[in-house]
C-alpha cells in the first residue's frame, strides 16, 4: 500500500524522518506508537508529482478515483489519476478577478468534496468558500461573518449531517487595503465558522 504524495507540501518527510526506498518511493519512520492507529504498517510515502510551487489541500475523489489538489501560486487546481499522471483540473481555482492579482497567495487552498461529490474550495484569492456546480460555474457559500470579509479561507469538512466547517486564519492581506475594487474590513482575529446546509 501506499500514502501518495505531491512534491512541494504533501506528505513528503523532512530530511531524517524517512529513507528513500528507490527513486520516488519513501519508507515511513515512526516516531510514535499512536501512529499505527491511523497508519497501516506496510505503507510508504510515493512521489506521484512534482515541479508545484506550493501545494495544498488534497482531496480525493471516491467515485473517480482520483486526487485534486491546490497549487496556491499557480491559482489552478491540478487532478492525477493512477494512469494517467496530473492535469490541470481548474484554472482560476482561487482569485477570479479581471485585474492582476497583487499578493503572493491568489489560489484555492482547502478542498473537499460535499454529499452531493461536487467540489468545494477555500478560495484565498476571492476570500469565500465556493462550490464548482456540474455545470462549471461556481456558487459562493461563505464571504462573509458579522458583515465583514472573511480573511483568508483556508481547510474545510464537512460533518456527517451536512454542516459545513471551515477554517478562517489571518494572512498577508493587509488590514486596510483595497481588495477586488473596494475598501477591505476583514475579521481581525482567526477562527472556525459553521455554515448549515
Amino acid at each position: 500500500m501506499a500514502l501518495l504524495a505531491v512534491s512541494g507540501m504533501l506528505a513528503i518527510p523532512a530530511p531524517g524522518r524517512g529513507v528513500e526506498v528507490d527513486p520516488g518511493r519513501f519508507k515511513l519512520i515512526k516516531l510514535d506508537l499512536r501512529f499505527d492507529r491511523i497508519v497501516a504498517n506496510d505503507m510508504w510515502l510515493e512521489k506521484i508529482a512534482e515541479g508545484f510551487m506550493w501545494v495544498e489541500g488534497p482531496a480525493w475523489n471516491r467515485e473517480g478515483e482520483y486526487l485534486l489538489f491546490s497549487d496556491i501560486p499557480s491559482n489552478a487546481v491540478f487532478k492525477w489519476k493512477e494512469g494517467e499522471g496530473v492535469s490541470r483540473f481548474l484554472t482560476a481555482s482561487g482569485y477570479t478577478g479581471k485585474t492582476s492579482f497583487e499578493g503572493k497567495e491568489p489560489g484555492s487552498n482547502g478542498l473537499t468534496f460535499d454529499p452531493a461529490g461536487r467540489l468545494v474550495l477555500c478560495q484565498h484569492g476571492d476570500r469565500r468558500i465556493a462550490r464548482l456546480e456540474r455545470n462549471g460555474r461556481t456558487t459562493s457559500l461563505a464571504e462573509r461573518y458579522e458583515g465583514k470579509r472573511l480573511n483568508s479561507p483556508n481547510d474545510l469538512v464537512f460533518k456527517s449531517n451536512g454542516d459545513l466547517y471551515f477554517t478562517d486564519r489571518l494572512s498577508a492581506w493587509p488590514r486596510d487595503s483595497t481588495i477586488l475594487g473596494r475598501k477591505s474590513r476583514s475579521r481581525e482575529s482567526t477562527a472556525s465558522r459553521r455554515t448549515v446546509g
